[in-house]
């Protein structure tokens, strides 16, 4: 839902949740007063679009914070519940993928094909890789599976612009908030050294995997959430200010 926004984040399924109705309804009230040409009711999107932009902000500084205040734990000493921890990928748990952009092994990718609709664009998956991989660090390993996260790394593109993908490489460094819970690929995994009884996985917390740095993720998220909660703000402030002056 977040990356929308362009924020490549899980919020929760509440908060996702509440989006999305709120999506619903201001896209609602948009097309409608488009129809029946209300100004009345455009002001009223712009209340819920402040609304909806509010929440998103909101999140996404609960988010940083939250990051901010997790301290990194070792792979060793993983314990059950929301966990972030910093490790390099080592392999998958059966089989590798192969990019069609990189031509390169890896353990999770997802191809994108441009499309247009009408006057609009969008980029529609044709093809993915979400397989659960091991990553490493000092201490040893655990499996993490990658359905329902938030993946953010880079995009390559074709060289017409059409295709583009996100690849995770062997070797690759991670930074990984998510859920430590059960293994239920546990005696498959009893060969390889780390926590073989835990797997972090999508839950009701945030679920979020990247290339880059927790420094780097509180930043991104610190500014881009005051920047939505102060446009929420000036769009619900404003919506109110100019149905009051049409009563007045």
């Amino acid at each position: 839902m977040a990356a929308l926004f362009g924020l490549q984040v899980r919020f929760g399924s509440f908060v996702e949740a509440v989006v999305g109705i709120l999506l619903v309804i201001s896209g609602a009230t948009i097309y409608i007063a488009y129809k029946a040409e209300s100004s009345f009711l455009f002001k009223l999107s712009m209340i819920e679009g402040g609304v909806l932009f509010f929440t998103i902000g909101f999140a996404s500084v609960r988010i940083a914070r939250l990051v901010e205040d997790m301290p990194t734990s070792k792979i060793r000493s993983i314990a059950m519940g929301l966990v972030e921890i910093k490790g390099k990928i080592s392999k998958p748990l059966n089989d590798y993928a192969f990019s069609l952009l990189k031509k390169q092994k890896c353990v999770w990718y997802v191809l994108e094909k441009y499309k247009r609709s009408g006057k609009t664009g969008y980029w529609e998956v044709i093809e993915k890789f979400f397989h659960p991989f091991f990553v490493k660090d000092s201490t040893g390993s655990v499996l993490v599976n990658p359905l329902n996260a938030a993946v953010d790394v880079p995009f390559t593109y074709d060289s017409w612009g059409n295709l583009r993908e996100q690849v995770l490489v062997p070797g690759q460094e991670l930074y990984v908030l998510g859920t430590a819970g059960d293994n239920p690929y546990v005696k498959e995994a009893t060969a390889v050294k780390g926590v073989e009884d835990i797997m972090i996985q999508s839950a009701h917390a945030p679920y979020y995997i990247s290339g880059k740095d927790e420094k780097g993720f509180v930043m991104k998220y610190r500014w881009l959430g005051w920047i939505f909660v102060i446009a929420g703000t000036g769009l619900f402030v404003g919506g109110v200010f100019f149905i009051i002056a049409e009563v007045i």
